[in-house]
């Protein structure tokens, strides 16, 4: 994961306020649209531990798809994808920024999560799975 210190700048046009997350593939970013000065969540993908050209093919047609799939989407549950791009960074996505912790820190931080609530994000997350 990259140094909270040396952020990039941009990536494309979007402006990086912050990392959100990260892991092997890549990494997750909240940034701002200046054009309409929206928030955004960004995901790059990492390409530094590709091995070879065949590789990064296949990734980047993996990203492309991923990108295309999830735009077709429309549906409360399931961010709305914004811009697909290149930068310097690698490729990235720019999508609906949702305030908020991860289901998984959820789950483990709220022990004592009631029971209507369990049920009411395991039907909301069941529910934009059979969208998709």
């Amino acid at each position: 994961m990259p140094d909270p210190e040396n952020l990039p700048a941009s990536i494309g046009r979007y402006e990086v306020k912050r990392l959100l997350g990260g892991g092997a593939m890549g990494n997750v970013w909240l940034a701002e649209d200046p054009r309409i000065k929206r928030k955004v969540a960004v995901k790059t993908m990492r390409m530094d531990n590709l091995r070879n050209d065949a590789d990064r093919l296949e990734c980047l047609a993996r990203f492309q798809r991923e990108a295309e799939v999830s735009g077709l989407l429309n549906h409360p549950s399931i961010v709305t994808i914004y811009d697909v791009g290149e930068s310097e960074l690698g490729p990235f996505l720019a999508m609906e920024y949702v305030p908020g912790k991860p289901l998984d820190e959820l789950i483990k931080t709220k022990q004592d999560m009631k029971i209507h609530e369990k049920l009411r994000i395991a039907a909301g997350v069941a529910e934009a799975l059979d969208h998709a």
